[in-house]
């Protein structure tokens, strides 16, 4: 029985709230027969109003540095770092095994050494032939192939400077590949390119690196992005370097359009637009979800009202102004639409009275009778 009677007295409250919305367009008839409408009017005012577009996309990282083993199939041999360490720019990460290349560095050595030798024995050799007083004397000797009693070959000065120049040659390239030996051992060490965290490490000591796949990648935090996909309507009103407003978790901070594709997906016809969002403290927001608004349009001290009170018909659009308890039809044109209010270029002043609620039941010059303001007061 009391389930019932707290039904009925719910459903009787409903009823009378009902009717009090309902009474807001009733109709009342004057004292010379006119009818009047009840409605609600604001006072027209003078404030701010921008056009925004929202976008809806997940931050990453702006920067990644994937490391890739140059050396695949090596082993391991030592791992400095673990999953999620911060690391500097230069910090030691990991290194692989050495002992195969420090052989071929005392190969290249041996033979560089070698070459040097060589060298030099062939510089003396060619400096004491230029020491003769004249070269023709020296071809006559050889000619007659008597120098103190020895039986001694003539060698052209020609021939004696190609041997000479094959010997530099030979230095050179041995030098060379002794070079290339010692820099094979530096690449068997990998240093951060940047800085940032470990985010992903895929080798294991003792165990051979593979080249398919990323041996370690470092994530920087610092700085992050956001990647939408915007149709050419909205790549059009765009600029590189127009700041923008990110919420994550209801956390707004503020970011920077740092790229606009001029070439749009050939699949999608649709052009890439990246933010760039600073992230001093280091939050961890890769991967959360975001709403990015972005502000198309705005202007200042400019007249607003409600878009509700706009209405529209085959002459343009209109509202209907109050003035002594009467309403008159006014054509307004419209400016930026913000989606509940809209800026009115032409057609009204600053303090005139507009119709917000019960428009729609009025005629011009109609008369009214005021039932609520913009104060929420009964008037």
């Amino acid at each position: 029985m009391e389930k019932k009677v707290d039904a009925l007295f719910k459903y009787t409250i409903m009823l009378i709230m009902i009717n009090i919305i309902l009474s807001g367009c009733q109709m009342k008839v004057s004292d010379n027969g006119e009818k009047e409408v009840a409605v609600e009017v604001i006072e027209v005012k003078k404030k701010s109003i921008s056009k925004n577009v929202a976008l809806n996309t997940y931050l990453q990282p702006k920067e990644n540095a994937i490391i890739l083993a140059k050396t695949p199939g090596l082993n391991v041999t030592n791992i400095r770092v673990n999953i999620g360490d911060a690391v500097t720019k230069g910090d030691f990460l990991f290194e692989l095994d050495k002992s195969m290349i420090r052989t071929q560095i005392e190969q290249s050595k041996q033979a560089y050494d070698l070459a040097r030798k060589n060298y030099e024995e062939q510089k003396s050799r060619y400096e004491e032939a230029n020491e003769t007083n004249s070269l023709q004397a020296v071809e006559a000797m050889y000619r007659n192939k008597a120098i103190g009693g020895l039986q001694i070959p003539f060698i052209p000065q020609q021939d004696k400077e190609s041997i000479l120049a094959v010997a530099i040659n030979q230095v050179e390239q041995a030098r060379m590949a002794y070079s290339a030996a010692l820099s094979q051992l530096k690449e068997m060490e990998y240093y951060s390119p940047i800085s940032g965290y470990v985010s992903q490490i895929n080798i294991n000591e003792n165990q051979p690196v593979l080249g398919t796949q990323a041996a370690m990648v470092i994530t920087n935090i610092e700085n992050l992005k956001a990647s939408v996909n915007i149709p050419k309507s909205l790549f059009e009103s765009l600029k590189e370097g127009q700041m923008v407003m990110v919420d994550v978790d209801d956390t707004k901070f503020n970011g920077r359009i740092s790229n606009l594709s001029p070439i749009p997906d050939l699949s999608s016809n649709l052009y890439l637009l990246e933010i760039e969002i600073p992230n001093k403290d280091k939050k961890s927001w890769v991967g959360a979800f975001s709403n990015i608004l972005i502000e198309l349009d705005k202007k200042d001290s400019v007249t607003v009202i409600p878009k509700s009170a706009v209405l529209e018909d085959s002459k343009g659009k209109y509202v209907f102004v109050e003035q002594n308890n009467r309403v008159y039809r006014r054509k307004v044109d419209i400016g930026i639409d913000d989606g509940g209010d809209v800026e009115v270029v032409n057609g009204l002043n600053e303090g005139e009275k507009i119709v917000t609620k019960g428009q729609q039941f009025v005629k011009d010059r109609g008369a009214v009778i005021i039932v609520r303001g913009e104060e929420n007061e009964n008037l």
